[in-house]
């Protein structure tokens, strides 16, 4: 175990651990990462918006799920294992800064609301406004 641990943070994971082998084997690093990074001191934070990408090798790996809206059916049967079937019938109705949070610490999962920050959010994704027809 090293003397420092690394938590290393992947976005849009599914991009990232699809690497597949002549027997149709995961083998990407992202993969190896998950399985037995652990014990070396590497912790992974890993988001996506398809978990249906995800390969089951890594998605087996995951102590910990923070779930926002889901709608796609086969979104929702990737990740069917980690909630009963109240919670996953919750994923696709949720709203705006709601979420499920599920993890093999906790004996239920929990719904959370979270509050919009009032931080300036520096980003190029244009703003859809109603314009008032008088």
């Amino acid at each position: 175990m090293t003397k420092h641990p690394t938590l290393l943070f992947v976005d849009e994971v599914h991009r990232y651990a699809l690497e597949k082998d002549a027997q149709d084997d995961f083998i990407s690093p992202l993969a190896t990462l998950a399985r037995e990074g652990r014990k070396n001191g590497i912790f992974l934070f890993l988001t996506t918006q398809s978990p249906k990408d995800v390969p089951t090798i890594v998605l087996n790996q995951i102590g910990t799920l923070l779930m926002h809206r889901l709608t796609g059916e086969y979104e929702i049967k990737a990740i069917n294992n980690f909630l009963n079937k109240d919670k996953l019938a919750q994923l696709s109705s949720l709203k705006s800064g709601e979420a499920i949070l599920t993890s093999v610490n906790l004996m239920q999962p929990v719904n959370l609301n979270i509050k919009a920050s009032g931080r300036t959010h520096y980003s190029n994704t244009p703003k859809l406004i109603k314009i008032k027809n008088d």
